[in-house]
């Protein structure tokens, strides 16, 4: 197995992030969201938000491995409004291609990700993972990220999913 490197995205990454996120909501979200919504999920559809995050900010991690990127991670300033945005953060997004599944992708992405979160002056992160998602869920888990009780259906892909949190050790 080769190196795999971390390093932050941008916007010539966009067509990359869109093939490795539909790629694995293929692989993963089948049976979890509604077939209508995965059926009309693309990558084309995906490049132009993805390039519009990117040129927006310089939040968005890509791992790479022999000069093909294999995964990704997204954060924010929590979006929930039971939250305070100053204090913690989002982990809107992370994917890794599903043929690279369950080699430390993940959790070198999710390193990162809280490294630059210290930087900041986060005291904690959030994340939503659907039900159903067990692999997901055992991840976050291994991450030290723990379910703090809140739900929330999502009309739009017709699924439910969990929020989990993790406190943020400073500098």
């Amino acid at each position: 197995m080769s190196l795999i490197s971390i390093r932050k995205a941008s916007q010539a990454d966009a067509h990359d992030i869109a093939i490795i996120q539909t790629s694995s909501w293929y692989a993963t979200y089948r049976g979890l969201v509604c077939d209508n919504f995965l059926d009309n999920f693309t990558a084309t559809s995906r490049i132009a938000p993805w390039q519009q995050i990117l040129g927006e900010s310089d939040s968005v991690f890509i791992a790479v491995e022999d000069n093909q990127a294999i995964g990704f991670a997204h954060y924010s300033a929590t979006r929930d409004a039971d939250s305070n945005s100053n204090t913690t953060a989002e982990l809107t997004s992370i994917y890794i291609h599903p043929e690279h599944y369950r080699k430390g992708v993940g959790s070198l992405l999710i390193n990162a990700v809280e490294n630059a979160l210290k930087g900041e002056d986060f005291s904690a992160v959030t994340l939503w993972a659907l039900k159903g998602n067990d692999g997901a869920h055992q991840f976050y888990l291994h991450a030290g990220f723990e379910p703090d009780g809140s739900e929330s259906y999502l009309e739009r892909i017709k699924a439910t999913a969990i929020r989990y949190q993790k406190r943020i050790q400073n500098r």
